[in-house]
């Protein structure tokens, strides 16, 4: 399986994101160039895959080709999700929800224990849970039995970030989509579908998603992997690297990634690993990126204030895409922290 993958371009005009994913705005933190959707194979080859250089191709989802670079992945948009005319923010449509028995892979990240109710990260899910038990449909009871028995494993002292995974019916998280809509308060986050293969959708849900021409054509049309990401935000992967050329689609909300490329990011990965008195593999990654020490280490090395002034970042909104060459490490951060619905879609590919 690949490494754990889940990212506009660094502007002015969008102050509102950044006040509200709290990253700190670093002059010297430099803009992954960018390309119009009308970008072709030959330039794509051209320009990023030939040369191993991150490429940010925007506005695929108002283009009106849709046989043309990006466009096609987007197609789907107005099939899957709708803007909710209350919270202005995106719910699953209809057709959507008729596959919520639907098996995925989800995540729960779970903080430490808060010391002040505006700073509580569990509240939400354990309040989410008697929200479903206290409704009158069914599957929220099945729901609630469910997500019970994998938040009875979380460790009761709570002082540290933990990590669940578990599967669960994709009416889970449209469960925690209705609630937070009524709550304003203690909302569901960091519930997340991860890195749910294409391949294991149902068919209907699996030919949506068309790879995108320059993914078959512009290298060997080699498709190693491809995977759904769907959950409540805020949503965050840690610092790592692909073994293959990965095109990043955003679907609905927006995400953040900041990159280096192979040397440069694996010496941040070294000295995160020697300050722990480590000497894991960057090949190999397990579920220690995800919680504990490393993972704050890996955080605060790339998100801190003493973030490395060299690093590279892209911010993509709906419609957007993202280019990340082969074994550039990389680290993404959903563009809010509200609980609102996040989607993307990947390929790894050769």
């Amino acid at each position: 399986m690949p490494l754990i993958s889940r990212a506009c371009l660094l502007s002015t005009q969008r102050p509102a994101l950044w006040r509200a994913t709290g990253f700190k705005n670093l002059s010297t933190i430099t803009a992954i160039p960018k390309a119009a959707d009308t970008v072709g194979c030959e330039e794509f080859r051209r320009e990023a895959f030939s040369i191993d250089r991150p490429l940010v191709m925007r506005g695929s989802a108002q283009h009106d080709r849709p046989d043309h670079s990006t466009a096609s992945v987007f197609s789907i948009l107005p099939k899957w999700f709708r803007l909710n005319q209350e919270t202005h923010h995106y719910d699953a449509t209809p057709y959507l929800q008729n596959f919520s028995a639907t098996l995925f892979p989800y995540e729960l990240v779970q903080g430490p224990k808060a010391t002040s109710a505006s700073e509580n990260t569990h509240e939400g899910i354990y309040n989410f849970s008697i929200w479903l038990s206290s409704t009158d449909k069914p599957i929220h009871k099945h729901l609630t039995q469910l997500l019970q028995h994998h938040l009875d494993t979380l460790s009761p002292n709570g002082q540290e970030v933990q990590l669940l995974r578990f599967y669960a019916p994709l009416a889970l998280l449209l469960a925690a989509l209705e609630y937070n809509v009524s709550h304003s308060q203690d909302k569901v986050t960091q519930l997340y579908i991860a890195q749910a293969p294409l391949s294991d959708l149902p068919a209907e849900l699996a030919s949506d998603m068309r790879s995108p021409e320059i993914v078959q054509s512009a290298g060997k049309g080699d498709i190693y992997n491809s995977s759904i990401w769907l959950g409540l935000e805020p949503t965050y992967t840690p610092w790592h690297r692909d073994p293959n050329p990965n095109l990043f689609c955003q679907l609905c909300s927006s995400k953040v990634t900041r990159l280096l490329p192979p040397s440069a990011g694996e010496r941040i990965f070294r000295d995160v690993q020697m300050r722990l008195g480590r000497s894991g593999s960057s090949q190999i990654r397990g579920e220690e990126m995800m919680q504990g020490p490393e993972r704050l280490l890996l955080h605060d090395a790339i998100w801190g204030e003493e973030a490395t002034a060299d690093i590279q970042e892209a911010r993509l909104d709906a419609g957007d895409a993202l280019y990340i060459p082969k074994g550039w490490w990389h680290s993404v951060k959903s563009g809010f922290r509200d609980g609102r619905l996040n989607g993307s879609v990947n390929w790894w590919f050769r």
